[in-house]
């Protein structure tokens, strides 16, 4: 019987299929769970790729999270309109949905710095960013420049993220982004 060929990157892409594979197995198994052996494996290269392009596992987890924050942004940017419109709350479900371990993945690295302290540099600078999108939104919105406002609507999305990643349905997290929606619509300073 054969043995069952491995993938094998293009020449050149290894470096991305890293950070790519570095996000799935995360989300699969946990940051104790990546092992330089099993994202290499993902990555379908070898470990040694790991230490030549970021010198250790810990900095190739710091750039997995700044790619995926990156590619997040798009969703924090219109964090306010999640609540107050149906269509962006739509496109916020269907980008969780689509992608579950991204989101596994940022949780992972937020919870991260009680075991590996090389990585608080990279949860602080997440909910930094996350934070301070959301306070644009909601200054572009007609809300007050109120960075607690904007940490408790962030929290509110992050929460119902991690919700629909773990223990509730796709129309249960609709219904609550309504909800805080309508919170919103109440708080927001009249003309």
């Amino acid at each position: 019987m054969s043995q069952p060929t491995k993938k094998r990157v293009a020449r050149g892409t290894g470096r991305d299929a890293l950070i790519q594979a570095a996000v799935g197995t995360v989300g699969k198994f946990g940051i104790e769970g990546a092992t330089v052996r099993r994202i290499a494996e993902e990555a379908g290269v070898h470990n040694t790729l790991i230490t030549h392009y970021f010198g250790s596992r810990e900095s190739l987890l710091k750039e997995a999270a700044e790619w995926v924050i990156e590619q997040q942004l798009r969703i924090v940017d219109v964090s306010i309109d999640l609540a107050l419109d149906e269509k962006a709350r739509k496109k916020l479900v269907e980008e969780v949905d689509s992608s579950p371990l991204k989101q596994i993945f940022l949780y992972e690295m937020v919870l991260a710095p009680s075991r590996y302290p090389d990585l608080q540099e990279s949860a602080s600078k997440l909910y930094a960013t996350y934070l301070e999108r959301t306070q644009v939104s909601l200054k572009a919105q007609g809300f007050p420049d109120d960075l607690a406002l904007a940490r408790a609507v962030f929290a509110s999305i992050d929460g119902l993220v991690l919700q629909q990643v773990s223990v509730a349905t796709t129309a249960e997290i609709l219904a609550a982004l309504e909800r805080l929606g309508d919170l919103l619509k109440g708080l927001r300073p009249q003309p």
